[in-house]
């Protein structure tokens, strides 16, 4: 695969392939500071950028293997040498120790790592995804089940920006609880009102 077209997109994918974190691999290609951490997760998830960042880590291992002399079978029997000592004396912690390298060395175990950015605050740093969680936790604190006064603040600020129409923003839509057959929604109280002012004039 030849380099990226877009220079910092490539200087992003070295740096990734060298082993630097999203927001410091986006700082060193040149991003501003203030965007870098969001501009880091957006080019990591870029199918184009992701294949340069496997084929250059490719290489640097290659390299990091060429320049040593080590490789992975190596590095396998010499833990594996490991594993006999340390039964031999008994030491347990080491020969498991030794296993859990094997394995992943083997790829045998996914870890799990711990994200320790800290969010900036800024909403436009959040995938899509992310930012209707945060708006879905908001709601809930703000609401709580009460998903009526939610939907009436929702249009009445709609109407407020200019965006929907006073006529559009009135419409209430509150169904009757069900098993209640008595139970009518505002709308059809406030149609049933408007007919009995209606009839007393």
């Amino acid at each position: 695969m030849a380099a990226l077209k877009v220079a910092k997109m490539e200087l992003f994918a070295q740096a990734r392939a060298q082993g630097l974190s999203q927001n410091k691999a986006a700082l060193k290609a040149g991003y501003d500071p203030s965007c870098s951490s969001s501009r880091g997760c957006r080019l990591d998830n870029d199918p184009r950028v992701k294949a340069r960042i496997a084929e250059l880590s490719a290489r640097v291992e290659q390299a990091t293997i060429t320049a040593s002399g080590i490789s992975k079978s190596w590095v396998i029997d010499e833990l594996i040498k490991n594993i006999a000592d340390a039964r031999a004396e008994k030491q347990y912690a080491v020969v498991r120790q030794c296993l859990v390298d094997i394995g992943k060395e083997l790829r045998m175990f996914v870890e799990r790592t711990e994200h320790t950015e800290i969010w900036n605050g800024d909403p436009a740093t959040l995938t899509e995804g992310q930012l209707n969680n945060l708006i879905e936790k908001l709601e809930t604190l703000a609401y709580g089940d009460d998903r009526a006064a939610l939907e009436r603040d929702k249009r009445r600020a709609l109407r407020e920006a200019g965006m929907i129409s006073a006529a559009a923003a009135e419409v209430i839509e509150v169904q009757p609880e069900q098993g209640d057959p008595n139970a009518k929604s505002e709308e059809s109280n406030e149609t049933t009102q408007g007919e009995s002012w209606t009839a007393a004039e």
